[in-house]
């Protein structure tokens, strides 16, 4: 039923810049800019317990992961009804995929989605930080995904995928998202006024010039360095920092050659579809993304 359909989703691969296009949002719908103050937070996640918790027989931290998926749709709706008929804005790191026949991403409730996407080669070296392993740890999470994943004690684990995976079902193979507006990270980093303005437009929202330049102000990468220096950084997973470079085109310095080669290899298909080009793959040595996360 239209009237259900009340999600907007900024969604995106872990460490793309969906935290960037939050905290922006955020600021732009509340007038003021904090970084770790729940009431200044629009933009929501999309696995609070809590959503799940009246309708889950077992203690959320001790449910089955499987269940967890399953009760997805009705937690979803748990979090629409606390609008109280209004859109809501949630962040998501999950795959626009079936899971056990269900939608991580349910068309019914689904109004809309910004999608930002990151060169792969990057994402390693900021996951690799962020989440404590080594790069090439990061890596094979990149390629292979796994079927859920996240940790208990922040919300309810997420079916995440590959990167390759990810994108597809975001960008390239699926028609169930209706008004999605898709953006690079590097992109973003060149030109954010333009492109933030036009991705807030997709939503059908518009904001004083005042509100934007506190906006644009405020969630500049150094300003965000700072303040995170100062106050930390509640969604800091591990590592000094969360907002550690904020540049493109770290992987150059930061990857050996064959860490390079295993990165293309596996997402060069869709990195060549999003204009990333490759350094030390021929197509010939590319890989088709692998399809196993969508239990059905």
């Amino acid at each position: 039923m239209d009237d259900a359909r009340r999600i907007w989703w900024i969604a995106g691969y872990p460490k793309s810049g969906t935290t960037w296009l939050r905290l922006v949002l955020d600021t732009l719908l509340t007038g003021r800019f904090s970084l770790n103050d729940q009431t200044a937070h629009v933009v929501k996640g999309d696995t609070p317990p809590h959503a799940w918790q009246t309708i889950c027989p077992w203690p959320v931290r001790e449910a089955p992961e499987d269940v967890l998926q399953l009760l997805r749709p009705a937690a979803l709706c748990n979090l629409i009804a606390q609008a109280e008929g209004n859109d809501i804005l949630l962040k998501t790191h999950a795959a626009n995929v079936n899971y056990l026949g269900v939608p991580c991403i349910p068309p019914c409730l689904t109004k809309g989605a910004i999608y930002v996407l990151r060169d792969p080669r990057d994402i390693v070296l900021s996951w690799a930080e962020h989440a404590q392993v080594t790069a090439d740890q990061a890596i094979d999470l990149l390629l292979e995904g796994r079927a859920v994943t996240g940790r208990r004690e922040k919300g309810v684990p997420t079916v995440q995928s590959s990167w390759p995976i990810h994108v597809l079902t975001w960008v390239y193979e699926n028609s169930t998202v209706p008004h999605t507006a898709v953006v690079r990270y590097e992109d973003l980093l060149e030109r954010p006024e333009t492109l933030f303005r036009q991705l807030v437009g997709t939503m059908g929202r518009t904001f004083s010039d005042g509100r934007w330049k506190l906006a644009l102000e405020a969630t500049r990468f150094e300003n965000l360095q700072r303040v995170e220096a100062e106050e930390g950084f509640l969604e800091r997973k591990g590592g000094e920092r969360f907002f550690r470079v904020g540049k493109a085109g770290q992987w150059e310095n930061g990857l050996t050659t064959e860490q390079v080669r295993r990165i293309e290899a596996g997402c060069g298909r869709v990195m060549l579809r999003a204009g990333y080009g490759l350094a030390e793959c021929v197509e010939s040595d590319l890989a088709e993304p692998a399809r196993e996360v969508c239990r059905v």
